[in-house]
């Protein structure tokens, strides 16, 4: 019978948060308040419609495993611990993709490397765009 859970010395949780932790949580409420969204489900929304590819974001909080994406993001508020942020996308009218970027959101610089992330994310889906539709229509 494993009996760890009895000890009183063995901490599921960090004692102290990372050296990081303060860094991050202002980076997601700076980032969510900057663009009135209360929780990141809007600011998927946001940046899906301000940005002609209509990029996919996702966000990796602090102790999971996986990303949420998209329409998930809508249960992860402004105090979620985001660490991690991805932005792609698809390019309608062709194959092609965006292959994920990622974008640490636990460093000083993050939001400013977000936003510069969706923008070369929307620049590669935009020239994938053209390679695929434009030079068809020339043929």
């Amino acid at each position: 019978m494993n009996e760890e859970h009895l000890d009183p010395d063995l901490h599921l949780w960090e004692a102290e948060p990372p050296e990081w932790w303060d860094t991050m949580e202002e980076n997601c409420k700076k980032l969510l308040s900057n663009l009135s969204c209360e929780n990141w489900g809007r600011f998927y929304r946001a940046v899906y419609k301000a940005t002609p590819c209509g990029p996919s974001i996702g966000i990796l909080c602090h102790g999971q495993d996986d990303f949420a994406y998209n329409e998930e993001l809508y249960k992860f508020g402004a105090d979620s611990p985001v660490v991690k942020i991805s932005i792609s996308s698809i390019v309608e009218g062709s194959d092609a993709e965006v292959s994920a970027q990622i974008v640490d959101f636990k460093k000083d610089n993050s939001i400013e490397l977000l936003w510069k992330t969706i923008k070369e994310v929307n620049l590669e889906a935009t020239q994938l765009w053209q390679e695929a539709n434009l030079e068809e229509e020339m043929v």
